[in-house]
């Protein structure tokens, strides 16, 4: 599991599971001893050269290390520092990828609940996506492959029998072949949903942002495991490792004639900082290893993805629910055919009277109400600028015109005659500025 913490607080005080520490106090207390015993041999040396005496070769070695360390600080620098950028910017890329596939789960999910009017097939449809998340999550451990399938059967992502058997002929499951069948078998299932229950004019839009997703999830769980087979070269790790331990080793000698007691703390401090840094490289070669405290926590990705999809669906599906039942009752109303309900504002809304209005009634109703008189106006034949269109020719069929038929504008006739009887039985007799439909018309 990732350790988490705030920077805010000082960090070296509180954590030491998930730091570096763990990793270079040997060292660090190494190099500290070695120091400490070698300020114990250059001191009679110092002395006895400053004394006047003759300098041997144990003095001459000292301070050539002095500067073969001074020299070589450079270069250890350069190479570490080249090390650690490549290795954060692999493994923040790692990061992405993961990201990517979950993100594009819950956005598939987002698009299917909105269309798909089939539960059962949408619960079958986030199931697929569901089985490919996991096997791009179990697919980064290559020692968990072992009882993979049969843990999926159990989990309900994994049907037995035809789905268990084509899984099974996959020569290994830390490849991107697993999850590339599930997602195949997620696009073939989402094609008949998409026959079913989308209207044409929406299944060029719908399928090119759903196909698009599963693109993107199945091409970002493939780098993953791309990035993982192809590690940092090993001669380049190695070779940094070896230039960084012999510098460190190099820093009491290199310390010592300059410092002589204060080589100690500071062979400690160019320990944790060279030496340190090469450790925190090392350790995000590998940003799944299951035994490191700062690893990705892949479950927490695969659950979250999970609960979130769940979550979102849910709702999805029965806000569409309920905008299917209202469209479905407007039209039944629209069509002349709707069965009366026990609502009676629903009556009165959708009634239509069967006589059109009198001058007076017309004359008062549509005075001031700037919505109506425009649509007046545009239902009114040639006055669409010379432009033909269907809104047009419905609007001017309307029973406000008196003409055919709408309950739209009945309703809003309705609304504006009761609102008027109650302005004048309060003593009011002023008219209503906006109509109800101002925001529509604009």
């Amino acid at each position: 599991m990732t350790v988490t913490y705030r920077p805010r607080h000082i960090l070296a005080l509180r954590h030491v599971k998930g730091t570096v520490l763990p990793e270079v106090w040997r060292m660090c207390f190494f190099t500290c001893a070695l120091a400490y015993c070698l300020c114990h041999v250059y001191n009679p040396i110092r002395q006895t050269v400053r004394d006047g005496g003759r300098k041997t070769l144990l003095y001459y070695i000292f301070h050539d290390c002095d500067a073969f360390f001074a020299m070589c600080s450079g270069f250890v620098t350069f190479i570490l520092s080249f090390f650690n950028a490549t290795v954060f910017g692999r493994w923040w890329r790692l990061r992405e990828l993961c990201g990517t596939v979950s993100g594009k789960s819950l956005d598939t999910t987002v698009l299917l609940s909105a269309h798909v009017k089939d539960r059962a097939v949408l619960d079958e449809m986030l199931r697929y996506l569901w089985l490919a998340h996991a096997l791009h999550v179990r697919s980064v451990d290559p020692a968990g492959q072992d009882g993979l399938l049969e843990q999926l059967v159990a989990d309900g992502l994994l049907k037995e029998g035809e789905e268990h058997e084509a899984l099974q002929q996959c020569s290994t499951l830390a490849s991107s072949t697993p999850l590339s069948i599930a997602y195949g078998w997620f696009t073939a299932l989402f094609r008949e949903a998409l026959a079913a229950d989308v209207p044409p004019s929406l299944h060029g839009a719908l399928f090119t942002a759903v196909q698009g997703n599963v693109s993107l999830m199945r091409g970002a769980a493939a780098d993953v495991i791309m990035y993982l087979s192809t590690p940092v070269p090993l001669a380049y790790t190695h070779l940094l490792e070896i230039m960084v331990v012999i510098y460190v080793l190099m820093a009491p000698l290199g310390l010592v004639p300059r410092l002589l007691w204060m080589a100690v703390p500071g062979c400690f401090v160019v320990t944790l900082i060279f030496y340190g840094f090469m450790c925190v490289g090392k350790l995000m070669l590998n940003p799944f290893d299951v035994y490191d405290p700062s690893a990705f926590d892949t479950s927490a990705f695969l659950h979250g993805t999970r609960f979130a999809c769940l979550e979102v669906s849910a709702a999805v599906f029965r806000a569409g629910e309920r905008g299917a039942f209202a469209e479905h009752a407007n039209g039944e109303h629209a069509n002349g055919d709707g069965a009366n309900g026990d609502d009676g504002w629903r009556e009165r809304l959708m009634e239509t009277p069967s006589q059109p209005m009198n001058k007076e009634t017309s004359s008062d109703s549509l005075n001031g109400d700037d919505a109506v008189s425009l649509l007046r106006r545009r239902a009114k034949p040639g006055s669409n600028n010379g432009k033909a269109g269907s809104r047009g020719n419905d609007l001017s069929a309307s029973p406000l015109l008196g003409t055919g038929s709408s309950p739209l504008l009945n309703a809003t006739l309705v609304r504006e005659e009761e609102a008027r009887a109650f302005q004048l039985s309060n003593g009011s007799a002023q008219k209503r500025s906006v109509s109800p439909f101002s925001g529509l018309v604009q």
